[in-house]
């Protein structure tokens, strides 16, 4: 595997921080990218776990759902300022 790739780029001229924009985008992608999961994990888990309990609605952590949407589409949006 060749580890001879370019570095991404912004889209935007940033001057001297263009390196530490960067960074800061690719972190923020990949924190977005592990509460997305977090989330959908647990709500999977509190959802399956409402099924089985007769006091409880399935639609109980119904509002996970847009969260999980918004952060979905703020991590695609994020990936446009830069370019691979």
């Amino acid at each position: 595997m060749s580890t001879d790739r370019a570095d991404p780029q912004l889209r935007i001229d940033a001057g001297t921080y263009e390196d530490t924009l960067v960074g800061l985008l690719l972190v923020v992608q990949f924190a977005l990218g592990a509460m997305i999961a977090l989330v959908t994990v647990g709500w999977l888990f509190f959802t399956l776990n409402a099924a089985f309990d007769p006091n409880r609605s399935v639609w109980y952590f119904s509002e996970a759902i847009p969260l999980v949407i918004a952060m979905a589409a703020a991590l695609y949006a994020l990936s446009y300022l830069y370019e691979k």
